[in-house]
């Protein structure tokens, strides 16, 4: 998804061809649907939608609220992720409605999820769609062992799983780490 916070000198054509001669892309697809309220994060898809090893998409969708705001742009989202990649199996995830003691929507995902090692570490929001998400991811996941994480307390915050684990406050990491990170990708041996 596109915004304008986020290199919004870019135009879709040439976000294609940044991702075609930097990253050799020979497909990109930008969605232009879904929105959760209170994301601050300038559209980050790892909200949204999530590719799964076998040819699936992780969707999160409204389809459980027809009357939420959500509902649509969500619906259009799904709609949008079918006529891109046809082939793939969805998976669309409940929508969780929570609101911190402001009032405030907070923009709960359960799309927020973090993997590792076959292993995948879901959020919940103590909502009554948590268990029926899970399910879902497991079907999703089939072969991965499947970790509610309560993320009520995070998503106060406005962020999730996914979130909390990209970033590295300054001067945790050894310098010799830093000095890695600064020269590129690493390759570890088993």
């Amino acid at each position: 998804m596109t915004n304008p916070e986020r290199n919004g000198q870019y135009t879709l054509s040439q976000y294609k061809t940044f991702f075609s001669e930097n990253l050799g892309a020979s497909n990109s697809i930008i969605l232009e649907n879904g929105h959760l309220e209170g994301d601050d994060t300038d559209g980050h898809i790892d909200t949204l939608v999530r590719f799964t090893p076998d040819s699936g998409l992780v969707i999160q969708s409204a389809y459980n609220h027809p009357t939420d705001p959500h509902y649509s742009g969500l619906s259009a989202l799904v709609d949008e992720c079918k006529r891109h990649l046809p082939t793939h199996k969805i998976y669309e995830l409940p929508l969780p409605i929570v609101v911190n003691p402001k009032g405030d929507r907070l923009p709960a995902s359960y799309a927020n999820y973090l993997l590792s090692n076959q292993t995948v570490l879901c959020p919940t929001y103590q909502q009554p769609e948590d268990n029926q998400a899970l399910a879902i991811i497991q079907k999703a996941y089939p072969s991965y062992k499947i970790i509610a994480i309560n993320c009520l307390p995070l998503i106060q915050q406005f962020g999730s799983l996914h979130c909390i684990s990209m970033q590295i406050p300054k001067g945790t990491l050894k310098p010799e780490i830093v000095q890695q990170f600064s020269e590129g990708i690493t390759e570890y041996e088993k």
